[in-house]
């Protein structure tokens, strides 16, 4: 499989993205990613949104082979035309990440695996992970949460 077809699937897997472009630098693939265009309305007066600006986030997904994936999402920004409403702009979100974080969240879960179940020290991870010791016991905690979560829900269901 070429390394763009690999990119592009690793993309796809998110859902709600799709690949603009990519490039390799070092041991990093760079994909800069968009969320693909769909009608937006206001969060407070259900108006049709207009686009104002973009913003880049840049945000590690899981590894492709030896080389780290990361993200440039090109976030939307969003104005409310009417002039009555409160909302004046907002930022795009979307489900793969938690708002202003720096991992996707099944990067969070890989994470967590690694130290629950592989007992790799959360040093090591940050450093793997290139992120803070903060970020990574962050992320650990939130997958633990996410799991913990969804399998009382599973529970629930029976």
């Amino acid at each position: 499989m070429s390394e763009k077809s690999e990119v592009e699937r690793a993309i796809n897997s998110l859902g709600e993205l799709r690949l603009i472009g990519f490039q390799v630098k070092d041991n990093d693939i760079i994909a800069e990613v968009e969320t693909y265009k769909k009608p937006v309305f206001c969060p407070s007066c259900t108006t049709a949104a207009e686009p104002k600006d973009r913003r880049t986030s840049t945000i590690r997904d899981l590894p492709l082979g030896d080389k780290s994936l990361i993200l440039l999402w090109k976030k939307r920004v969003w104005s409310c035309p009417n002039p009555d409403c409160p909302e004046i702009t907002w930022t795009e979100s979307a489900d793969f990440v938690t708002s202003r974080h720096s991992l996707t969240n099944r990067a969070k879960i890989n994470l967590m695996k690694d130290a629950d179940q592989k007992g790799v020290s959360i040093s090591k991870l940050a450093q793997k992970w290139k992120v803070s010791w903060s970020t990574a016991m962050t992320a650990i905690r939130e997958a633990r949460e996410l799991t913990r979560t969804s399998q009382e829900n599973v529970k629930e269901m029976r």
